[in-house]
């Protein structure tokens, strides 16, 4: 018995060549970037949620009353991809609005970087900085923060994150505003708080 072949209309060949684009070409759209250096999954410190009160220590100090202090906490959640990064820098930045009955509200930008050494591959890292309870008595509600986040002196990544309906809201990169001018000292990383010894393990080594 013999078969009989019959010739593949042009049709049916351009049919062909179109599967196999869809199953060859997001194959090779799937490779990993031999470049990506780090991917930001969130960047959290806007509403009560992100307050927190001064962590007590057991001593033999007697007094030891809570003061109710409440700190924010800005916090970044990361992917890294090469198996290890010698330092990252995470430059944060804060607006803050304080809104007194008859004047014009106040705006206040703070700025603070920490630099962290040896970086494993992992998903779902922490990188945290600090606002002091008094700065937020002081100059009022946590209403814009942003991370720039540095490899090697380049900027790699960039999220921030505004209160709904503030000034902030839709403004690009509104932490560059020349109108603002950023102060240094009030942003703080872990080390510089009473939550530097907080799940010690959970954060990166931060470099002197």
């Amino acid at each position: 018995m013999s078969l009989t072949v019959k010739p593949i209309g042009r049709l049916a060949v351009l049919l062909l060549a179109a599967i196999a684009v869809c199953v060859f070409v997001p194959r090779a759209m799937a490779q990993p970037d031999e470049d990506l250096i780090l991917i930001i999954r969130d960047l959290e410190g806007i509403g009560r949620r992100d307050r927190v009160e001064t962590p007590r220590y057991r001593t033999q100090i007697p007094d030891q009353r809570a003061t109710g202090n409440e700190w924010c906490v800005i916090t970044t959640t990361y992917d890294t991809a090469p198996e290890w990064i010698d330092e990252l820098t995470f430059q944060y930045f804060a607006l803050l609005v304080r809104e007194e009955r008859g004047e014009p509200p106040a705006y206040s930008l703070f700025r603070g970087a920490v630099t962290y050494m040896e970086i494993a591959r992992d998903r779902n890292k922490q990188s945290t900085a600090f606002l002091r309870p008094n700065t937020l008595k002081r100059y009022g509600t946590v209403i814009g923060i942003a991370v720039e986040i540095s490899h090697a002196g380049d900027v790699i990544a960039t999220e921030s994150r505004e209160a709904r309906g503030s000034v902030a809201e839709g403004q690009e990169e509104w932490w560059r505003n020349p109108n603002l001018s950023p102060r240094d000292g009030y942003v703080l990383n872990r080390s510089e708080t009473p939550f530097a010894f907080v799940n010690y393990d959970r954060y990166e080594t931060i470099r002197p």
